[in-house]
Protein backbone atom coordinates (compact mmCIF):
# COMPACT_ATOMS: atom_id res chain seq x y z
CA UNK A 1 0.00 0.00 0.00
CA UNK A 2 1.50 3.55 -1.17
CA UNK A 3 1.44 6.48 1.27
CA UNK A 4 2.40 9.70 -0.67
CA UNK A 5 2.27 13.07 0.68
CA UNK A 6 3.48 16.67 -0.44
CA UNK A 7 5.48 19.31 0.89
CA UNK A 8 5.92 22.66 -0.48
CA UNK A 9 8.64 25.72 0.49
CA UNK A 10 7.08 29.00 1.18
CA UNK A 11 4.11 27.62 -1.58
CA UNK A 12 6.35 25.95 -4.40
CA UNK A 13 6.69 21.91 -4.68
CA UNK A 14 9.56 20.85 -2.75
CA UNK A 15 12.03 18.72 -4.70
CA UNK A 16 15.23 17.18 -3.05
CA UNK A 17 13.99 16.35 -0.03
CA UNK A 18 15.24 13.25 2.30
CA UNK A 19 11.68 12.88 4.00
CA UNK A 20 11.11 10.16 6.95
CA UNK A 21 8.13 8.78 7.79
CA UNK A 22 6.41 7.28 10.88
CA UNK A 23 3.38 4.98 11.49
CA UNK A 24 1.82 4.35 14.84
CA UNK A 25 -1.09 1.73 15.91
CA UNK A 26 -3.98 3.95 17.11
CA UNK A 27 -5.13 1.52 19.29
CA UNK A 28 -2.13 0.02 20.42
CA UNK A 29 -0.28 2.90 20.46
CA UNK A 30 2.94 0.33 18.82
CA UNK A 31 5.49 2.09 16.41
CA UNK A 32 5.03 0.03 13.35
CA UNK A 33 7.39 2.36 11.11
CA UNK A 34 10.58 4.75 12.54
CA UNK A 35 11.87 7.23 10.82
CA UNK A 36 11.81 5.22 7.51
CA UNK A 37 12.88 7.45 4.19
CA UNK A 38 10.66 8.17 1.87
CA UNK A 39 10.98 7.85 -2.11
CA UNK A 40 10.91 11.32 -4.26
CA UNK A 41 8.06 11.04 -7.06
CA UNK A 42 8.36 14.47 -8.75
CA UNK A 43 6.84 17.78 -8.48
CA UNK A 44 7.01 17.84 -4.27
CA UNK A 45 5.20 14.45 -4.10
CA UNK A 46 6.96 11.79 -1.75
CA UNK A 47 5.74 8.27 -1.33
CA UNK A 48 6.34 5.07 0.75
CA UNK A 49 5.57 1.52 0.41
CA UNK A 50 3.86 0.17 3.61
CA UNK A 51 4.26 -3.21 2.78
CA UNK A 52 3.23 -4.26 6.06
CA UNK A 53 -0.31 -2.41 5.64
CA UNK A 54 -3.13 -4.55 7.63
CA UNK A 55 -6.54 -2.92 6.86
CA UNK A 56 -8.37 -3.31 9.86
CA UNK A 57 -5.14 -1.75 11.75
CA UNK A 58 -6.11 2.11 12.43
CA UNK A 59 -2.79 3.70 11.81
CA UNK A 60 -1.41 7.42 12.51
CA UNK A 61 1.38 8.97 10.41
CA UNK A 62 3.48 11.31 10.33
CA UNK A 63 6.08 13.01 7.17
CA UNK A 64 8.72 14.74 8.32
CA UNK A 65 10.28 16.93 5.32
CA UNK A 66 13.31 18.17 7.13
CA UNK A 67 14.83 21.10 8.86
CA UNK A 68 15.07 23.00 5.39
CA UNK A 69 11.70 23.49 5.03
CA UNK A 70 9.71 26.29 7.54
CA UNK A 71 8.25 24.66 10.10
CA UNK A 72 4.70 25.48 9.56
CA UNK A 73 5.03 23.46 6.22
CA UNK A 74 7.81 20.78 7.40
CA UNK A 75 5.02 18.16 8.74
CA UNK A 76 2.34 16.38 7.22
CA UNK A 77 0.09 14.33 8.73
CA UNK A 78 -2.87 11.40 8.39
CA UNK A 79 -4.79 8.25 9.03
CA UNK A 80 -6.25 5.43 7.03
CA UNK A 81 -9.94 6.07 8.59
CA UNK A 82 -11.93 6.58 5.48
CA UNK A 83 -14.73 9.28 5.16
CA UNK A 84 -18.16 9.07 2.55
CA UNK A 85 -15.64 9.29 -0.42
CA UNK A 86 -13.86 6.30 0.69
CA UNK A 87 -10.89 8.94 0.71
CA UNK A 88 -9.51 10.77 3.51
CA UNK A 89 -7.07 13.27 3.21
CA UNK A 90 -6.12 15.28 6.67
CA UNK A 91 -3.16 17.60 7.32
CA UNK A 92 -1.81 19.84 10.40
CA UNK A 93 -0.49 22.57 7.81
CA UNK A 94 -1.99 24.02 4.74
CA UNK A 95 -0.51 26.89 2.96
CA UNK A 96 -0.68 27.58 -0.70
CA UNK A 97 -0.77 24.23 -2.56
CA UNK A 98 -2.45 21.89 -0.18
CA UNK A 99 0.51 19.89 2.18
CA UNK A 100 -1.47 16.69 3.19
CA UNK A 101 -1.18 13.21 3.09
CA UNK A 102 -3.59 10.55 1.93
CA UNK A 103 -3.90 6.74 1.75
CA UNK A 104 -5.45 3.89 -0.97
CA UNK A 105 -5.91 0.93 -0.83
CA UNK A 106 -4.42 -1.16 -3.30
CA UNK A 107 -6.31 -2.28 -6.53
CA UNK A 108 -6.08 -4.83 -9.39
CA UNK A 109 -7.27 -5.13 -12.66
CA UNK A 110 -6.86 -2.72 -15.84
CA UNK A 111 -7.80 0.40 -13.04
CA UNK A 112 -4.08 -0.39 -11.33
CA UNK A 113 -2.06 -1.06 -14.27
CA UNK A 114 -4.07 2.62 -15.36
CA UNK A 115 -2.53 3.87 -12.07
CA UNK A 116 1.02 2.64 -12.74
CA UNK A 117 1.06 3.52 -16.01
CA UNK A 118 0.03 7.19 -15.20
CA UNK A 119 2.91 7.28 -12.35
CA UNK A 120 5.24 6.17 -15.15
CA UNK A 121 4.33 9.20 -17.51
CA UNK A 122 4.93 11.30 -14.18
CA UNK A 123 8.02 10.24 -13.26
CA UNK A 124 9.16 10.32 -17.17
CA UNK A 125 8.26 13.87 -17.17
CA UNK A 126 10.03 14.93 -14.45
CA UNK A 127 13.13 13.69 -16.05
CA UNK A 128 12.35 15.47 -19.20
CA UNK A 129 12.14 18.85 -16.89
CA UNK A 130 15.23 18.00 -14.94
CA UNK A 131 17.11 17.70 -18.27
CA UNK A 132 15.77 20.72 -19.63
CA UNK A 133 16.72 22.78 -16.60
CA UNK A 134 20.31 21.39 -17.41
CA UNK A 135 20.66 22.60 -20.90
CA UNK A 136 19.43 26.23 -19.41
CA UNK A 137 22.39 26.52 -17.50
CA UNK A 138 24.72 26.44 -21.05
CA UNK A 139 22.35 28.62 -22.50
CA UNK A 140 21.54 32.06 -20.63
CA UNK A 141 20.80 34.24 -23.17
CA UNK A 142 17.55 31.72 -24.26
CA UNK A 143 16.57 31.33 -20.39
CA UNK A 144 13.26 33.02 -20.81
CA UNK A 145 12.00 31.06 -23.59
CA UNK A 146 13.09 28.11 -22.20
CA UNK A 147 11.79 29.03 -18.53
CA UNK A 148 8.34 28.72 -20.47
CA UNK A 149 9.20 25.77 -21.49
CA UNK A 150 9.63 24.41 -17.90
CA UNK A 151 6.31 25.68 -16.73
CA UNK A 152 4.60 23.96 -19.01
CA UNK A 153 5.84 20.89 -18.25
CA UNK A 154 5.31 21.56 -14.91
CA UNK A 155 1.62 22.39 -15.26
CA UNK A 156 1.21 18.95 -17.25
CA UNK A 157 2.70 16.78 -14.20
CA UNK A 158 0.31 18.81 -11.84
CA UNK A 159 -2.54 17.40 -14.14
CA UNK A 160 -1.05 14.19 -14.46
CA UNK A 161 -1.36 13.99 -10.29
CA UNK A 162 -4.38 15.11 -9.91
CA UNK A 163 -5.99 13.27 -12.64
CA UNK A 164 -3.82 10.15 -10.61
CA UNK A 165 -5.87 11.28 -7.40
CA UNK A 166 -9.01 11.32 -8.82
CA UNK A 167 -8.86 7.87 -10.39
CA UNK A 168 -8.12 6.61 -7.20
CA UNK A 169 -10.88 8.30 -5.01
CA UNK A 170 -13.69 6.89 -7.70
CA UNK A 171 -12.52 3.72 -7.93
CA UNK A 172 -12.23 3.33 -3.98
CA UNK A 173 -15.81 4.70 -3.54
CA UNK A 174 -16.63 2.13 -6.16
CA UNK A 175 -15.14 -1.07 -5.02
CA UNK A 176 -17.05 -0.06 -1.55
CA UNK A 177 -20.08 0.19 -3.75
CA UNK A 178 -19.55 -2.85 -5.80
CA UNK A 179 -17.76 -5.62 -3.17
CA UNK A 180 -19.52 -4.62 0.05
CA UNK A 181 -22.53 -6.04 2.07
CA UNK A 182 -26.15 -5.01 1.00
CA UNK A 183 -29.16 -5.91 2.88
CA UNK A 184 -32.69 -4.66 1.92
CA UNK A 185 -35.21 -4.23 5.68
CA UNK A 186 -37.78 -1.90 6.20
CA UNK A 187 -38.15 -0.13 3.16
CA UNK A 188 -34.46 0.69 3.02
CA UNK A 189 -31.22 -0.17 1.65
CA UNK A 190 -28.34 -0.44 3.25
CA UNK A 191 -24.33 -0.58 2.07
CA UNK A 192 -22.23 -1.66 4.41
CA UNK A 193 -18.26 -0.42 5.18
CA UNK A 194 -15.67 -3.45 4.29
CA UNK A 195 -15.99 -4.63 7.98
CA UNK A 196 -20.07 -5.73 6.70
CA UNK A 197 -21.23 -3.96 9.83
CA UNK A 198 -20.49 -0.40 9.55
CA UNK A 199 -22.89 1.01 7.57
CA UNK A 200 -21.70 3.52 4.51
CA UNK A 201 -24.83 4.50 3.21
CA UNK A 202 -28.29 4.17 3.41
CA UNK A 203 -31.23 4.95 0.81
CA UNK A 204 -35.03 4.54 1.18
CA UNK A 205 -36.99 2.32 -1.36
CA UNK A 206 -39.96 3.67 -3.05
CA UNK A 207 -42.57 2.39 -5.63
CA UNK A 208 -44.11 3.92 -8.71
CA UNK A 209 -46.44 5.80 -6.32
CA UNK A 210 -43.43 7.51 -4.29
CA UNK A 211 -44.11 5.27 -1.39
CA UNK A 212 -41.86 3.18 0.86
CA UNK A 213 -41.80 0.05 -0.65
CA UNK A 214 -40.13 -3.53 -0.18
CA UNK A 215 -41.29 -4.91 -3.82
CA UNK A 216 -41.57 -3.37 -7.62
CA UNK A 217 -38.91 -0.70 -6.12
CA UNK A 218 -38.42 1.96 -9.19
CA UNK A 219 -36.61 5.01 -6.94
CA UNK A 220 -33.58 4.72 -4.03
CA UNK A 221 -33.85 8.19 -1.91
CA UNK A 222 -30.11 8.81 0.08
CA UNK A 223 -30.75 9.20 3.99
Amino acid sequence: MLIITNFTNNGIPATGLSPIINIINAVTKAVIVNDAQMEEIGNGFYKYDFTDYNSVIDYVIQCDGGASLPDNERYSFGTNTFNDVALEVTSQNIKADTSGLIEHRQISGENRERIIELQIQVDDTQGQINSMREEIEGIQGQLGEAQGQITEVEDKVTDINELTLTIVQQILKILKVQEGRWKIENNELIIYEEDGVTVYKKFRLLDQYGKPAMENIVERQPI
